[in-house]
């Protein structure tokens, strides 16, 4: 698992390069998740979601609001919170975070912009605890 986070970490940095540098996660964006990864397998997946195979389907959102996050199971009707506490580890293209989730050992939150051929942006988003890897974006707004 350890290998798939830093293949994860380091697809985003190189996706990052392309877009404009995140100096730490925005607030007020709509996360949406679009797969689970465990074990490097696939576990859940959202909807939409290209290679979703037959997995369970995966209903997930996030709220950021400064070094707090709330991921919502929309599916399950729960929420659980945690905090993002800035790692020393970021660079000028994506920012470490130590996650840490009550009754779980700290995990790691790897935020990045990618920039589309299209020129479109999104945030990125990936978030690893107990081995298990959870993919996120949010649009991003043109300013």
């Amino acid at each position: 698992m350890k290998k798939l986070l830093m293949v994860c970490t380091l697809s985003l940095l190189l996706l990052a390069g392309c877009g404009s540098a995140p100096a730490s996660i925005p607030d007020d964006l709509d996360w949406r998740a679009h797969f689970l990864l465990g074990d490097d397998l696939l576990l859940a997946a959202a909807e939409d979601w290209t290679t979703r195979q037959n997995v369970p389907l995966l209903d997930v959102t996030a709220q950021v609001d400064g070094e707090n996050i709330t991921l919502t199971d929309h599916a399950a009707g729960t929420s659980v919170s945690g905090t993002l506490t800035p790692s020393g580890d970021s660079d000028p293209n994506a920012a470490v975070y130590i996650l840490a989730f009550p009754d779980h050992p700290e995990g790691y939150a790897v935020y990045g912009v990618a920039e589309q051929m299209d020129g479109t942006r999104e945030a990125t988003l990936y978030l690893t605890v107990e081995e298990q890897t959870l993919y996120l974006t949010a649009p991003l707004l043109e300013s």
